[in-house]
């Protein structure tokens, strides 16, 4: 009985380490990466929500410059972007918030923005948050 219990948990082991083993080996086969730029027209505010990354912003011109570095495996990042009259906000996750069950091994969002002087910020991120140059009100928290 001893050894069939052996056995049993050893066919357990080895199943577990080889699915394992085939998922990372499956991730490092997909790892993706992507840079885009997107200008818009100046806003009042900007706000950013980013869960997987840093952020960054800088005094710039007139309008509003947002590059974006992604880095993902499996998962792909899951960007939303609104503008109004007066806000430009920026959602940025690894996954899509309407799928239950995703593999997200390996993810990262960074978000550069250049702003005009006197925009206000209100920035949440899970990495680091970095300003120059802008005057407008700021509002940092840590991300959720």
């Amino acid at each position: 009985m001893t050894g069939r219990r052996w056995r049993a948990g050893g066919s357990v082991f080895s199943a577990v380490v080889l699915l394992a083993g085939g998922v990372l080996t499956a991730a490092a086969a997909t790892a993706r990466s992507a840079d885009t730029t997107t200008r818009f027209p100046a806003a009042r505010t900007v706000v950013v929500d980013n869960r997987n990354g840093p952020i960054t912003v800088r005094a710039g011109g007139p309008g509003i410059t947002v590059h974006r570095r992604l880095a993902w495996t499996l998962a792909e990042p899951w960007l939303q972007e609104n503008r109004d009259d007066t806000t430009l906000t920026l959602h940025a996750t690894c996954g899509r918030p309407d799928h239950t069950v995703q593999i997200i091994i390996d993810c990262e969002i960074a978000y550069d923005l250049e702003v005009p002087p006197e925009t206000a910020l209100d920035l949440s991120a899970t990495g680091p948050i970095s300003v120059t140059g802008v005057r407008g009100d700021l509002r940092v928290r840590p991300g959720r």
